[in-house]
């Protein structure tokens, strides 16, 4: 699978779609699908779910308000859970989102299990998982906003609701599918 270079090389696409692309709003998304599963290659169904993520509004300006999302979501989310004490059974876990300029992201999610009795014995387990996805913001732009990731070693495409818990123009704190993210 291949990905636009970065969130430029997306918004030109997509100005150019607007220039030379049909007048009709389905008509403009399906070129769009085209140009995904030709150049991106893209399956149908991934391609359809990212023309209809990015393309929401699908209206002039559409290229602009995708390059505004994306600096918003732009750089690492992460949170953090605990369970348990420290002298007994304790679980901790990180989860992290990186969201990068040439439209790649991780997703790591980070695991720690121990125990340590004051006898002495004890043991400790941790695991982690990390996956790889290319991905694209949607041109609404409000208190909620969509991205659509598509997994880089295969599997289906899928959103992300991010929800802005601040005001900020580059705000530090949000929701990412109704789960609280701090940026890092």
């Amino acid at each position: 699978m291949k990905n636009f270079n970065d969130i430029w090389a997306l918004q030109s696409v997509l100005k150019k779609l607007y220039e030379k692309g049909p007048g009709d709003l389905e008509q403009r998304r399906l070129v769009f699908v085209q140009f995904l599963e030709q150049q991106l290659e893209l399956k149908g169904s991934d391609a359809s779910l990212y023309a209809s993520t990015v393309l929401t509004r699908n209206a002039e300006g559409s290229s602009d308000w995708v390059g505004f999302s994306a600096l918003k979501v732009l750089g690492t989310w992460i949170r953090m859970s605990q369970q348990g004490m420290a002298a007994a059974l304790l679980t901790s876990q990180t989860e992290t989102w990186r969201f990068s300029q040439d439209l790649t992201c991780e997703h790591v999610l980070e695991r720690y299990e121990g125990y340590v009795s004051p006898f002495g014995s004890g043991y400790s387990r941790p695991s982690s998982t990390r996956e790889g996805f290319i991905w694209a913001p949607s041109d609404l732009n409000d208190q909620n906003l969509n991205v659509v990731i598509v997994p880089s070693d295969g599997g289906s495409a899928r959103r992300l609701a991010f929800g802005w818990m601040d005001e900020d123009l580059h705000p530090r704190k949000c929701s990412i599918n109704g789960v609280a993210f701090v940026r890092q």
